[in-house]
């Protein structure tokens, strides 16, 4: 009797371990243990309904994402698990596009405190989440200037040109422009990028990391702004422009 009833906690801790990672989309490195764990269940556990846990699939790859989602149990959890697992991919790309992914981290972060304060059903959970999650990851095109479009890094720059600063989140004249000079300026803003950290059609090695390439950047940065400025009907104070400037940089260390 004490045999089996380790043989059920054993098999209850490893279902409640791939419930608790699926959901929350945590990945816990076991691999010192996996060879002593693999002996117990060996040795002691006959059964035909073990899952092997799989690895977090990634949210582009939208039919096994799927698949994996449809294999937990509970809209709440398959609500849980789509917003831990998109908000991850968040944080791992927030550098590549600051503006475009902070926005959808505050959403899902918004959408999680109205369940939690029960002014959202479960089912309307599971939606938003889906939604915020297909909008991560089918961005539309037509929402961005045709100047941008098909091009990332003046893409995350035109993000940032339309975003404002500080916490006063600018609206669609944020810096007295509109959009299409605004992806004019971001195109530019990429070129001088490209023309600082590109040499030979390769990017300076380790540049990140040499004083004189990233002051070399934020010279050039500093032109484009002032040039940018002076067409601004808002003009920006100093400490707006080295703002900016300091996202851009941090930007390109991101993509470059």
């Amino acid at each position: 009797a004490k045999q089996q009833r380790y043989r059920d906690d054993l098999l209850f801790f490893q279902n409640l371990r791939r419930a608790v990672i699926n959901i929350h989309a945590l990945e816990v490195d076991y691999g010192q243990y996996e060879p002593q764990i693999q002996k117990l269940i060996d040795t002691h556990v006959v059964s035909d309904e073990i899952v092997q846990l799989t690895e977090q699939v990634n949210i582009f790859d939208r039919e096994r994402f799927e698949e994996e989602v449809a294999r937990i149990e509970g809209t709440a959890s398959r609500a849980h698990a789509i917003a831990a697992r998109t908000d991850r991919t968040l944080t791992e790309r927030m550098g590549e596009d600051p503006a475009f992914y902070r926005r959808f981290s505050e959403m899902i972060r918004e959408t999680l405190m109205l369940y939690r304060e029960e002014r959202i059903s479960e089912t309307e959970l599971l939606k938003s989440m889906t939604s915020i999650r297909d909008q991560v990851v089918n961005r539309p095109a037509d929402t961005l200037p045709p100047a941008v479009r098909d091009r990332p890094t003046a893409t995350a720059i035109y993000g940032l040109l339309r975003e404002g600063f500080g916490n006063d989140r600018a609206d669609e004249e944020a810096l007295g422009m509109d959009a299409e000079t605004a992806g004019a300026w971001s195109v530019r803003a990429e070129e001088v990028m490209l023309s600082n950290l590109v040499q030979d059609g390769c990017v300076v090695v380790d540049w990140a990391n040499r004083s004189e390439i990233v002051n070399q950047l934020r010279f050039a940065l500093d032109d484009w702004i002032w040039q940018m400025n002076d067409e601004l009907s808002a003009k920006l104070t100093f400490d707006q422009a080295d703002e900016l400037i300091g996202k851009v940089v941090q930007l390109a260390k991101a993509r470059y």
